[in-house]
């Protein structure tokens, strides 16, 4: 389980929101879908990025402080958090698998961006609020606040690069030993993707990884078709024939300057189609099932709108796969589609709103007897109808007398 805690970034004052499984987010445009997939990103890349010095955060802070609370004359916050929890990292806390991975918080004042904080609370590691470094340009001459050798040797050997503006404080997330590695490799592996056909199309050069747009695609396919486990290979081919009508196979060439291409094969059809041929459907279904069934993707991936150029009885048994892939992984998807709303599980659906300017969150799975709603309407149809805000209106709705 990952759960998510944002203060003033963007829409977001005061919000938690918890992802595990299959998790779909449905709401109206405007309602703060994307804002928190920005969030995502940045949390992603401050783990990910770390260590670095505050002033390197400024450009982006000052772009995305929730409007309503920059308003504000006093100092306020904008705050970050994640916990993590699950079997990940059971081995290495065998007692209780769950600490906070990192809380940041940076001050915001009438004059501009202040100073920051980084706190993380977990059962085998007390940390101070802030650690606090004794530098002399590149070299890292002392760490305050911190006790652990080891950590102490980490922090000397990665600080190199940092920039040197800030001589007191070093944004880094507080885990020690191996929790840093085991942590950093579970971000790293989070994935974002809102494939655009023209850019998966894009001939791809050697060692270029996935971008959340699609380009790279044929790399991606190659992986999967020279990689060791065949079941992966053979699943991939299995989905795409049940998806698509008429599709047989693809294969990754390497054309004369030195790119890579997938191509398709159709049945009954002896030539191969080069992408440019192939329906953005298909391109966007290999994107998306491809990082889905990859063997290395772990952690997060998140899909934007999968129902781009799909059509609907087709989108119902994606929906159902994206459910087997979230098994080990947490699968969040945003969609404005009644068709991927219908065929969801009501603890699987996520309501965004705006209220007074701010995102609210409404969970289906919460509604007294929604067994019973969903006995006279589908859950798209309850979407669409404003019916789940207005259950204490129903006669079978609310206390259920």
């Amino acid at each position: 389980m990952i759960e998510i805690y944002l203060d003033n970034f963007k829409t977001f004052r005061n919000f938690r929101i918890k992802l595990s499984g299959l998790q779909v987010i449905a709401g109206p445009n405007g309602s703060g879908k994307s804002n928190f997939v920005q969030a995502l990103r940045l949390i992603k890349h401050l783990i990910v990025r770390a260590p670095y010095s505050p002033q390197e955060l400024v450009p982006i802070w000052q772009s995305i402080f929730c409007k309503r609370a920059r308003r504000r004359k006093h100092p306020l916050y904008l705050t970050f958090g994640v916990k993590l929890s699950g079997p990940e990292f059971a081995r290495f806390r065998p007692r209780r698998c769950e600490y906070e991975a990192f809380e940041v918080k940076l001050e915001h004042t009438p004059n501009g961006l202040g100073g920051s904080t980084v706190t993380v609370v977990g059962e085998m590691f007390e940390r101070p609020p802030l650690i606090r470094c004794v530098r002399e340009g590149d070299r890292l001459k002392e760490v305050k606040g911190e006790d652990d050798p080891k950590f102490v040797e980490f922090l000397k050997k990665t600080v190199k690069g940092v920039a040197a503006s800030d001589q007191s404080q070093l944004i880094l997330p507080q885990l020690s030993g191996v929790l840093w590695f085991v942590s950093r490799r579970f971000f790293e592996d989070w994935t974002f993707i809102d494939p655009a056909p023209s850019e998966a199309r894009h001939p791809a050069r050697a060692n270029e990884r996935l971008s959340e747009s699609g380009y790279g695609l044929p790399l991606l396919l190659q992986e999967i078709e020279k990689g060791t486990r065949q079941d992966v290979r053979e699943r991939l081919k299995s989905l795409m024939r049940e998806f698509v009508p008429g599709f047989e196979d693809w294969s990754v060439e390497r054309q004369k300057d030195g790119t890579y291409i997938f191509t398709i094969k159709e049945k009954g059809v002896r030539a191969r189609f080069v992408p440019e041929q192939v329906s953005d459907g298909t391109v966007r279904l290999l994107c998306i099932l491809g990082v889905l069934l990859h063997p290395r993707r772990s952690g997060l991936v998140v899909i934007e709108e999968p129902e781009k150029a799909l059509h609907p009885k087709v989108l119902e048994r994606v929906v159902d796969f994206f459910r087997q892939a979230a098994r080990n992984r947490v699968v969040l998807v945003t969609t404005h589609s009644p068709v991927v709303v219908k065929a969801c599980k009501p603890e699987e659906l996520i309501l965004f709103e705006k209220v007074r300017g701010l995102t609210q969150t409404f969970y289906p799975k919460d509604i007294e007897h929604i067994d019973r709603f969903l006995e006279e309407f589908s859950l798209d149809e309850l979407w669409l109808r404003d019916i789940l805000r207005r259950q204490k209106e129903l006669p079978f709705g609310g206390s259920g007398s």
